[in-house]
């Protein structure tokens, strides 16, 4: 929490945003920001830098897999029997069940997790190949403009 939505949130409203921000919403953004500082936070942990990467390359395999299935059952339109096919190699069906009765029950609930994920390692990629080195500056700017479209991140940055 603490990383996540909780630094997120003080650290935006110490900008003293205009009050209409308050009631937009942008799941891609705050999802993918909370997902973005987890998977940061393995690298803070009494862990090898090894040991860091697999944790951290572990929940984000899970997670796009979630997030493939999401698009699967609501997009394409997969069945309880397309989602076990997909999910061939966990042998227990009482596992898959309650993965597809899960994902079923939140739809596009992992996409925004995952893609704003995603985008947030893009935006760093970039903001990097632009000369900015700084991962620090990078969160601050980031959490300066707060929730926002990425299209919108990416101008403020102009990258």
């Amino acid at each position: 929490g603490y990383p996540g939505h909780l630094y997120q949130t003080i650290f935006f409203e110490s900008t003293n945003p205009d009050p209409i921000r308050s009631i937009l919403n942008f799941g891609g953004y705050v999802e993918g920001w909370a997902t973005y500082a987890e998977m940061c936070s393995y690298y803070l942990m009494p862990l090898s830098k090894t040991q860091a990467a697999i944790l951290q390359k572990n929940s984000s395999v899970i997670l796009a897999l979630y997030a493939l299935a999401d698009m699967g059952i609501h997009y394409e339109g997969w069945s309880r029997i397309d989602t076990v096919e997909f999910y061939a190699r966990i042998k227990d069906a009482e596992t898959v069940d309650k993965i597809y009765n899960l994902i079923l029950g939140s739809p596009g609930n992992y996409l925004k997790y995952y893609i704003g994920y995603i985008k947030f390692l893009e935006l760093k990629k970039e903001w990097i190949k632009s000369g900015n080195q700084s991962q620090k500056e990078f969160h601050k700017a980031v959490l300066s403009v707060g929730p926002a479209p990425f299209e919108i991140l990416g101008k403020y940055f102009s990258l």
